[in-house]
């Protein structure tokens, strides 16, 4: 089984931290059953950094890719979705099954 990560890095004390936080569950929510018939395992990890690397919060990464410059705030669910399933369709052809075209049907 093929592993998708993501990864969003913040500081603790953002106020945007909720609002992201809910668009990340929805977008694993909604590609969730997908990734099974896949064969990929979609994974969340969400890393708080100390005030001395606020830099660097706003984060998200997709499979070590970043997606998201940090402060940015411009992704949306579409996007994040739109993220996994071209890494997912990375491993088409590797030995899983289905295509992100499957999504649709």
């Amino acid at each position: 089984m093929k592993r998708i990560l993501i990864e969003w890095h913040h500081y603790d004390g953002e106020e945007t931290a909720a609002k992201v936080r809910r668009l990340i569950a929805r977008s694993i929510e909604t590609v969730g059953p997908f990734m099974k018939t896949m064969q990929a395992q979609l994974d969340f990890r969400e890393i708080k950094l100390p005030a001395g690397e606020i830099g660097s919060s706003g984060t998200i990464m997709v499979n070590g890719r970043e997606i998201e410059k940090a402060g940015r705030g411009t992704l949306s669910e579409e996007r994040l979705i739109d993220e996994v399933l071209k890494e997912t369709a990375r491993f088409a052809g590797k030995g899983c099954s289905g295509t992100p075209e499957d999504l649709s049907r």
